[in-house]
């Protein structure tokens, strides 16, 4: 593949090309590549999708028009959308015939987010499709064990696994998990670091270039008030400390409240709080889901989300224990200390 086109590998399960003919300004800013550095392969042969990136001319003929801005046709979606001063197109079609093309242009502001807004619910469409879950959750790994934080964004994922890294843990995912016939698999995302989640295991073996990139950062919030996330991949922070697979064994539902607290809880009501987040963590993509589905409700557009909750039910096996942890909504050491302890004699036979 030459320096435009990348393959990328999710545990096989899913496979894609991105191939970029952006400007290069685009190309420079662009954070898509650091997000799947790590599922990077040489070769694919059939992709799940493409990913066409740069200026395009849309094949919006003949569509349905949704308030004013939508484009629908069977097979097909177009739009054109915004994120405060992000802005860009986005083309998909062959999804549902499977041969499933995304073209996507954007200003420079929108290439350091539509990994996030555009591809990721996108991997997650792929992966229901194969009968997996895709989880907004963390994961770390002990003896072959796994153990699953899910939580929305601030709700304590990223810190919490960082956090059981430094106690003898290994890392599995800070943003995502796989979740694949009673096993979780990891999703190396890169590092989202701010101030408060810069855990000493994560400031210690930071590099020189990191360090300088996260205090640039931090001056800028402190004198501005623009709180800007600094990227760092996995690879970099736990080069001993990573794990593909494990059987699943426990799962913490963090919710930010008053005070610390933990009750057992039972499948349904976690699938529950699963399906919703994953929902919200969806935003736009979603809303691109439920136009297509206004015009076709009995497409497999139309259908995800029944199937990705009965993935869910399938791929949690009974035996799990799940636990529903209430944590204050400014953590401290001791609110980890109290979810360690929960682990600790999780983890004892």
């Amino acid at each position: 593949m030459n320096k435009k086109e990348k393959g990328y590998s999710i545990h096989d399960l899913v496979t894609f090309k991105i191939i970029n003919r952006s400007n290069f300004i685009n190309r420079v800013s662009s954070t898509v590549n650091l997000e799947y550095k790590n599922f990077e392969t040489e070769k694919v042969d059939n992709p799940d999708f493409i990913i066409y990136l740069g200026d395009f001319a849309p094949s919006n003929q003949e569509c349905r028009i949704l308030d004013n801005h939508y484009y629908v046709k069977k097979d097909y979606f177009y739009c054109t959308d915004s994120f405060k001063i992000a802005k860009w197109k986005f083309e998909m079609s062959g999804f549902e015939s499977g041969d499933t093309e995304i073209r996507i242009s954007a200003n420079s502001f929108a290439t350091m987010i539509i990994s996030g807004f555009l591809i990721d619910p996108l991997i997650n469409f792929k992966l229901a499709e194969k009968g997996c879950a895709l989880v907004h959750g963390s994961c770390v790994s002990k003896d072959n064990h796994a153990y699953l934080f899910t939580a929305q964004g601030g709700g304590g994922k990223t810190s919490t696994a960082l956090y059981a890294v430094e106690r003898g843990f290994n890392f599995m995912g800070d943003n995502f998990t796989i979740l694949d016939k009673g096993y979780a698999l990891s999703f190396l995302s890169p590092l989202n670091i701010f101030s408060f989640n810069l855990v000493p295991v994560v400031k210690k073996n930071m590099k020189i270039k990191s360090k300088a990139e996260f205090h640039l950062k931090n001056i800028l919030y402190k004198t501005t008030g623009l709180r800007i996330v600094t990227k760092i991949n996995v690879k970099e922070i736990f080069t001993n400390s990573l794990n593909d697979k494990s059987k699943l064994k426990t799962i913490f539902l963090l919710i930010p409240k008053g005070k610390f607290g933990i009750v057992e809880i039972d499948k349904e009501e976690l699938i529950g709080h699963m399906v919703a987040n994953m929902k919200l963590d969806s935003f736009p993509f979603l809303k691109y889901m439920m136009m297509y589905s206004y015009v076709f409700p009995e497409s497999r557009m139309a259908t995800h989300w029944d199937r990705y909750e009965e993935n869910l039910r399938r791929n949690l096996s009974s035996d799990i224990t799940i636990c529903k942890v209430e944590v204050p909504q400014r953590y401290d050491i001791n609110t980890f200390e109290e979810i360690w302890g929960v682990t600790q004699d999780d983890t004892n036979p």
